[in-house]
């Protein structure tokens, strides 16, 4: 298989459960618009309604995001880590909207309530992990790590130009209940949770693991069985 089939068998299994019973239906999907959610009917070239396409958040190929209409906010994280100024890091939210007055410019900041994190990759609550699934949340949460602290903070974007904290988990509960530490990167899941790379054991030392959190971002436990064979922990995808 060529690097083009294995693309096209790529975004067909992401496809794959969204497809609906109509075979008219089947054969067009691909030139379906790529928000069409749960609760949308479909339209067939004949006119006729046809049952609503069940999809969840995200998307089911990069090339089925490209398609989407860009993105107006973008939040980026902002360290004190390091430096001589003893302030907490802080979540940026920045106007990607090239009509707005105020493009390319930080619009709100939202400090940690604590000081020396050192924030690294979030990600959201929801994503194209949760595709194929009708049910799942919406996005709206991101799960920020604290790699230096091993603390987690969840923060809420219902007002997504001024996020708020939702909820702290603390590095002595994360240490307590899985033995980890220094996390890393966040992805959801295809069941609804989210998995976190942890750098570290709870004293620090490599390898370290993968931490869940479940919908009410509450530690679910580890996800790997053992660490065999497993030297570091670091970057990792989730589709």
């Amino acid at each position: 298989m060529d690097r083009r089939d294995f693309l096209l068998a790529g975004a067909a299994a992401g496809l794959a459960p969204c497809l609906l019973n109509s075979s008219l239906l089947q054969s067009k999907l691909l030139a379906a618009p790529p928000h069409v959610r749960a609760g949308e009917s479909t339209t067939a070239k004949d006119g006729g309604k046809a049952p609503a396409v069940a999809c969840g958040p995200g998307y089911a190929s990069p090339a089925e995001a490209m398609k989407a209409p860009r993105e107006k906010l973008l939040y980026t994280i902002g360290l004190y880590v390091g430096s001589d100024d003893k302030k907490p890091d802080f979540l940026a939210t920045v106007d990607a909207d090239p009509d707005s007055p105020t493009y390319s410019k930080v619009i709100h900041r939202l400090p940690m309530p604590f000081v020396g994190d050192e924030l690294h990759h979030f990600g959201w609550n929801a994503c194209s992990s949760c595709h194929g699934d009708a049910e799942a949340a919406a996005r709206r949460f991101l799960i920020v790590p604290g790699q230096r602290s091993s603390r987690i903070y969840v923060v809420d974007t219902a007002d997504p130009r001024a996020p708020k904290i939702h909820k702290v988990i603390s590095p002595e509960s994360i240490k307590q209940k899985t033995k980890l530490s220094a996390p890393h990167t966040v992805h959801c899941t295809p069941d609804g949770q989210i998995m976190i790379s942890m750098l570290g054991d709870a004293d620090g030392n490599a390898p370290g693991g993968f931490l869940l959190l479940d919908d009410k971002f509450e530690i679910a436990g580890r996800w790997e069985r053992n660490a065999r064979g497993m030297k570091f922990n670091y970057d990792f995808w989730y589709q």
